[in-house]
């Protein structure tokens, strides 16, 4: 996931053995920094709103889809599976799809 240096890829799990396991290998492939691992509490993703590009997982666990949007940016992309793939869109576009809903477009 990590093409170049100008990505930050950031790993979460909530086994703090796995994160020991995760950053020794990170460490042994000379990519901490730019790749990194920490402990989160499951629910909550540690980042303010908008402010993730892309998020990957293969298990959201307890993680709840409107966390999920909450952290991405607008045209943000949420990789939840190999099928599904989720784009956040930007507020104008929420904004003329709620217009065109009500006024039944």
């Amino acid at each position: 996931l990590c093409a170049n240096e100008s990505y930050l890829v950031h790993g979460l799990a909530t086994d703090a053995e796995q994160v020991a396991r995760s950053r020794q290998f990170i460490r042994s492939k000379g990519l901490y920094g730019p790749v990194s691992v920490h402990t989160f509490d499951g629910e909550h993703l540690p980042y303010v709103e908008n402010i993730v590009n892309l998020f990957v997982t293969e298990d959201l666990g307890s993680v709840s889809m409107d966390e999920v949007v909450r952290v991405l940016t607008p045209g943000g992309v949420a990789g939840l599976d190999a099928q599904l793939f989720l784009t956040k869109a930007w507020a104008a576009d929420r904004k003329r799809r709620n217009r065109a809903h009500r006024s039944g477009w």
